[in-house]
């Protein structure tokens, strides 16, 4: 866990990055960000979090940090959101901790009636507003756009 300097716009709170990627983010943590503890991910296996968005704060063993060896420090913080609707990875362990599979995004990739400030949007053009609601509630350390498989898109209902 560290401790963002002062002049961070974190500064006050803790944040949970992998150790390997301190340095990726030493302009936003500030030069006097502090390490305050060192803990292993298996240590966090368990932990429940607040959502960023509550759309589903309710649902059952949701919004726990969950373990996975494909998840790596190779870029980002080492930390991954899980959608088990939208990928075979996400699928298994999401099962495997008792998590069920919500797909709240129609057939024409739009987000339904579960996602109130987004209903009716296609996800990605929704991802500008996203991004500006999280960086307006302090979310949002860094924004980067990565590319991967999309394959995922397969799981979307069928009409």
């Amino acid at each position: 866990m560290v401790a963002p300097g002062a002049e961070s716009a974190f500064a006050g709170r803790r944040l949970i990055i992998g150790s390997a990627r301190l340095a990726a983010y030493s302009r936003e943590l500030g030069e006097d960000a502090t390490v305050v503890a060192t803990v292993t991910g298996a240590a966090l296996g368990g932990l429940a979090y607040t959502p960023p968005f509550a759309y589903f704060a309710g649902f059952e063993n949701a919004h726990r940090v969950l373990v996975a060896d494909f998840v790596s420090v190779e870029d980002g913080t080492g930390i991954v959101h899980m959608a088990p609707g939208f990928g075979e990875d996400d699928a298994a362990v999401c099962a495997a901790n008792g998590i069920g599979t919500v797909v709240p995004v129609d057939s024409k990739g739009r987000f339904t009636a579960e996602i109130t400030d987004y209903v009716g949007e296609q996800v990605f053009d929704a991802n500008p507003g996203i991004i500006k609601d999280l960086k307006a509630r302090d979310l949002v350390l860094r924004h980067e756009t990565y590319d991967h498989s999309l394959s995922a898109l397969l799981a979307l209902p069928q009409p």
